[in-house]
């Protein structure tokens, strides 16, 4: 595949980074891609390297159907909820409307169903993105994509927690953020614990890729 040589050629002349225009861009897959949340920085944080991201992309941009089915089902979505936000306002205007609240109803169900087929869309091409990957680096990516919107720093995406685990790191994180601020001293247990969480393996390993791999990946995606 012609975008493997180009990376491994840039890899030896200038480390990780591409010359630009050496990768070739590949829009569709681009676009889809961060539809479905793999992001330049997810993608890094979940362990790729640049090289698996490129044929990631490459199986994205050859997914035509699932591409064509995500567009379908994201106008299903659009749709509907257009649906219910107008039966909402003749509610307004006719209130206790026994019709209207029935539609109402069915056009709420309809909703759900479409964003769970939506959501499935999505789902099978993540799994088209992540073939051939290890079985290691496939969760780390899910996880690290799961947690992408966490207000944690990137690198710390990576770990599996439970939904108690990331309120207590995301608070430990509050109160440091407020000690520093305020030329204060961090409680000794939180710093204990943001420090334990920081030397995690993973988190270490992500927070290299941030700094010598995401420039390469970010290239793949283009302006």
């Amino acid at each position: 595949m012609p975008g493997f040589l180009s990376i491994a050629l840039a890899v030896i002349v200038r480390g990780s980074v591409p010359f630009p225009g050496e990768v070739p861009y590949q829009p569709e897959a681009v676009a889809v891609a961060r539809q479905i949340g793999l992001t330049p920085m997810v993608l890094t944080v979940g362990g790729l390297t640049a090289q698996q991201v490129n044929a990631a992309l490459t199986r994205l941009e050859q997914a035509g159907a699932l591409r064509a089915e995500l567009t379908s089902r994201r106008a299903d979505v659009d749709l509907f909820m257009g649906r219910v936000g107008q039966l909402r306002s003749q509610l307004r205007n006719e209130p206790g409307s026994a019709q209207v609240l029935e539609q109402l109803r069915q056009a709420k169900l309809q909703l759900r169903s479409a964003k769970q087929q939506l959501t499935s869309a999505k789902a099978a091409l993540a799994t088209v993105a992540a073939a051939g990957l290890g079985t290691g680096t496939a969760q780390q990516l899910a996880v690290t994509c799961s947690a992408r919107l966490r207000t944690v720093p990137a690198e710390l995406h990576c770990v599996e927690r439970t939904a108690q685990q990331w309120h207590r790191l995301e608070a430990d994180l509050v109160v440091e953020r407020r000690a520093l601020r305020s030329q204060q001293t961090v409680p000794a247990e939180v710093a204990l614990r943001l420090a334990n969480e920081r030397s995690r393996e993973r988190v270490v390993a992500a927070r290299q890729a941030i700094a010598h791999e995401l420039p390469a990946i970010q290239a793949l995606f283009g302006p």
